[in-house]
């Protein structure tokens, strides 16, 4: 599927074209490139669907985030700086 396996400078413009044709969309589901499970990606007019104030939110470099990001990092052979 090109969406998410192909170029990303073609699936931008796919994106671009999206939001300029349908500007009743407000995002794009998508199967993710590294694992085939589903993502979401929004655009600014869909700030209406995100909670202002989220149950979750912590910074990525948080000490009890490591671990587990730790191991999806090296599940998916990347690197932690």
């Amino acid at each position: 599927m090109a969406i998410n396996s192909g170029l990303r400078s073609q699936s931008r413009r796919w994106s671009r074209r999206i939001y300029r044709e349908y500007p009743q969309v407000e995002g794009i589901w998508y199967p993710s490139s590294l694992t085939n499970h589903p993502c979401a990606s929004l655009y600014e007019r869909a700030t209406h669907a995100l909670p202002i104030r989220p149950r979750f939110n912590m910074a990525l470099n948080t000490t009890s985030l490591l671990p587990g990001l730790s191991r999806i990092a090296a599940k998916f052979n990347y690197t932690m700086n």
